[in-house]
């Protein structure tokens, strides 16, 4: 009996982790949203206060006031990357 019970402990842990880490991949990563400004001088990728998901859905916005900008990830100064996603 003693034998039996280690190894079924183990293959319930392993299960668990497995369902834990698999949950973690849909809620992706939570990055500070970047708005994209071609008419800026130098810095043409533009940090703005939202944070956002890089999971696929409804596109994470900022509003400056008078317009709404779509958000995206960082890359560099000068170039933004992918689009991101409003955090539900």
């Amino acid at each position: 009996m003693k034998k039996f019970i280690l190894p079924a402990a183990v293959i319930m842990i392993g299960a668990g982790s497995a369902f834990a880490s698999g949950g973690a991949k849909e809620k992706g990563t939570i990055v500070q949203g970047f708005r994209y400004d071609p008419a800026a001088p130098e810095e043409k990728c533009i940090a703005t206060p939202v944070e956002c998901s890089t999971v696929v859905g409804p596109a994470c916005t900022w509003s400056d006031g008078g317009k709404v900008h779509n958000l995206y990830e960082y890359v560099n100064d000068t170039m933004c990357g992918l689009q991101l996603s409003r955090i539900n």
